[in-house]
């Protein structure tokens, strides 16, 4: 083997390398940016109680502010308000069937982790159609108005004695009880800075909450839409690195050559 074939042979394996990476596609990957985000909701709360679901229902709005500091984990502030229902059915059925319910408001204050489900299965992807995610959370609940509790109270301890005791817990002006919470969000994007959404959450209160003592916690259950608007950038793309360059093994023949060649010379 002369020395033109040696370079040859080692030229056209060194070139093998550059040409597979010329022929591999630039691929982009999505890199995530944390950022902030406002969110306004609106829609219909259900109070649990032991009347009609259709009279337990109340409208329903919400605010929020959050941060995702990660792909997965964000925090938010959101401050849930408006009206609570509750409901009372005569005991015995006296009068036969005859059922009240009454209302009072509240402001409810919540901070909330939470965790985008879909990208913590399928990797981050802001092009992605629909993201679902869960939330935990804890805060107060400041209730007011509650005349209508008070009225029924009035009206029960002078016509009906027997039926007073429903309101062992009646509260009056202002009352601040812890509150928790949990639920989960489904999110359709529309662009890279808004989105859609349903969000549900499920909120427990102390046995107070609704003026009736039943030995057990009061529940409300919120059922929202959403506008939500990032921030910001939420991502930038980056060219993707390619894998690195198997190494190009030369045949021991070869170098002898080589060896040889440089000794003659």
């Amino acid at each position: 083997m002369n020395f033109k074939k040696i370079l040859f042979v080692a030229g056209l394996a060194a070139a093998s390398c550059f040409t597979a990476y010329a022929q591999e596609e630039v691929e982009t990957e999505y890199v995530f940016n944390p950022h902030w985000y406002v969110q306004g909701q609106f829609g219909f709360q259900h109070t649990l109680g032991e009347i009609d679901w259709a009279d337990l229902n109340s409208p329903n709005a919400q605010v929020a502010v959050g941060y995702n500091w990660t792909s997965v984990w964000g925090a938010r502030l959101a401050v849930n308000a408006w009206q609570s229902k509750g409901g009372i059915q005569y005991r015995n059925n006296v009068p036969a069937n005859q059922t009240f319910s009454y209302k009072w408001n509240y402001v409810a204050p919540t901070l909330d982790v939470t965790m985008n489900v879909t990208n913590l299965l399928w990797g981050f992807n802001p092009k992605r159609l629909v993201d679902f995610s869960i939330y935990a959370g804890a805060g107060v609940n400041v209730g007011f108005n509650n005349d209508d509790a008070e009225i029924l109270n009035n009206q029960f301890s002078q016509d009906m004695p027997d039926q007073a005791d429903y309101f062992a817990y009646l509260w009056t002006g202002h009352k601040t009880r812890f509150v928790a919470q949990w639920g989960f969000n489904l999110d359709f994007r529309v662009n890279d800075r808004v989105s859609h959404g349903i969000e549900s959450s499920y909120n427990t209160l102390s046995d107070h909450y609704n003026s009736k003592k039943a030995s057990n916690t009061d529940w409300y259950f919120n059922t929202l839409a959403s506008v939500k608007v990032n921030l910001g950038k939420t991502y930038t793309k980056r060219v993707k690195p390619l894998p690195p360059c198997e190494p190009v093994y030369v045949d021991r023949e070869v170098i002898k050559e080589v060896e040889k060649i440089v000794k003659v010379e």
